[in-house]
């Protein structure tokens, strides 16, 4: 009898492989007819395997082939010159061509560059051997600035993530060993973030996105949920844009007190615009999910990939904001 077949569902919590027999997965497996329009381009996940093919000889490895070399030859000229040319534009003066990259770092020569004085009330202080940095644009400020607070928040995470697991194993019995056992804390954590990060906005997130998700699961495997769901979500972006993000004010002045606290970032809508893109996902994939002709166990799978793939939408977007616009507050 055949080893059991192994699924690699593209989950977004990476949870342990589900094994399928054999016969439950013989129904329409390799069968690829009924596949028709851009899905036909795709792979086929009841047929994906783990194969071990452990007497097939591994190709040699590239690094010396006359290929490679010809890639270390393009970086050792190619690396430098890009690292000598922004030193050079954001110093008060010309280098020659045939310093090194060290001597370019540590040494300033007494001719001004041409084009200084043109871009020089761009620059702002650097912090690597007194050159100046272009630090103009507002988003990448945004980013730049808040480096060490993003990396503390990132320990924080961990170790909290760490305490958390420690605790649950030992507090309760039965809890799943795979990564499925940190939903609980990811979700509490996003939610957290997310009302640090737009303040009371996060109520208007959350009503967004409940509203799509049971437009996918009302109008499961109907073409009808996927025109609504880019209707609304087109009309989302729109009245985002339009509203400015909707103040609690405008709905009833009684709401107005709701506005006080706004974030660090309180234009929410503006980095919405992505998240939008995982929403049409979500009820694209869970219409599929419906659809295909998959054996039951098969579908069953697919159905549970999609409904991980929807706790994980707003912790995605928090993380994403997060590298995007740490501290804005226009």
């Amino acid at each position: 009898m055949p080893d059991a077949v192994v699924l690699d569902m593209p989950t977004d919590l990476r949870s342990t492989n589900a094994r399928v027999s054999p016969f439950e997965l013989q129904e329409n497996i390799g069968d690829k007819s009924n596949h028709r329009g851009i899905t036909a381009l795709t792979i086929d996940i009841a047929d994906t395997r783990k194969t071990r093919q452990n007497d097939t000889p591994r190709p040699p490895p590239l690094w010396r082939t006359p290929e490679f070399f010809f890639y270390y030859l393009i970086a050792v000229v190619v690396i430098p010159f890009m690292v000598w040319v922004p030193i050079n534009l954001s110093s008060r003066a010309s280098q020659a061509c045939c310093h090194t990259t060290f001597v370019l770092i540590c040494k300033l020569p007494a001719v001004t560059h041409a084009n200084y004085p043109i871009f020089q009330y761009k620059l702002s202080p650097g912090w690597l051997f007194g050159r100046r940095i272009d630090n103009s644009d507002a988003q990448y400020r945004s980013f730049r600035n808040n480096v060490p607070a993003l990396a503390f928040l990132v320990l924080v995470y961990i170790a909290l993530k760490s305490m958390y697991t420690r605790v649950a194993t030992r507090l309760i019995s039965g809890i799943p060993t795979d990564n499925t056992s940190l939903v609980p804390f990811t979700n509490l954590f996003a939610i957290l973030y997310l009302i640090g990060l737009h303040g009371t906005s996060t109520l208007k997130i959350f009503i967004i996105l409940t509203a799509n998700y049971y437009i996918g699961k009302s109008f499961a495997g109907s073409r009808a949920g996927l025109i609504i769901t880019w209707i609304f979500n087109f009309l989302i972006l729109f009245a985002n844009e339009w509203n400015e993000g909707y103040l609690f004010s405008s709905l009833h002045p009684d709401l107005a007190p709701l506005d006080a606290f706004r974030g660090i970032f309180p234009r929410w809508q503006i980095s919405f615009n992505i998240t939008t893109l995982r929403l049409v996902s979500f009820n694209m994939d869970y219409y599929w999910a419906c659809k295909l002709p998959y054996p039951p166990v098969v579908r069953d799978i697919l159905l549970i990939c999609v409904k991980s793939k929807s706790s994980t939408i707003a912790r995605d977007n928090t993380d994403r904001k997060a590298t995007m616009y740490p501290s804005s507050s226009a």
